[in-house]
């Protein structure tokens, strides 16, 4: 995916941009309003990342459904360009939002739409 991988940041972002990851994405971005992408979909842009753990009330975490009612923390990644973002719970890929620095800082998995690969 990139020519280099020069820090820990290239490195994590290769792991986690899988090509069924970038495949399925695109197909969706490629769906959406072009106006949320105005340069359209370049995953070679994607180069910042953003990590933090929050706890969810159930083992499921962001994804919903079955789980146990435990708190659990899922770590949650956003790998974002200035065109869209990606958020990942742990090392499973949830869905893309378009930029936004203030989802960046508060990370909420509600304001991404959610993308089953």
């Amino acid at each position: 995916m990139r020519s280099a991988k020069t820090t820990l940041v290239d490195e994590t972002i290769d792991a986690l941009l899988t090509p069924t990851v970038l495949e399925r994405t695109a197909e969706v971005l490629a769906e959406l309003e072009p106006a949320n992408l105005p340069n359209g979909f370049d995953p070679s842009a994607l180069t910042s990342v953003r990590s933090v753990n929050q706890w969810f009330g159930s083992t499921a975490g962001p994804f919903g459904g079955v789980g146990g009612a435990a708190m659990t923390v899922f770590r949650l990644t956003v790998i974002y360009s200035p065109e869209v973002m990606f958020l990942f719970a742990n090392d499973r890929f949830y869905g893309v939002a378009g930029y936004s620095q203030e989802l960046v800082e508060e990370i909420n998995p509600e304001q991404f739409l959610r993308i089953p690969v």
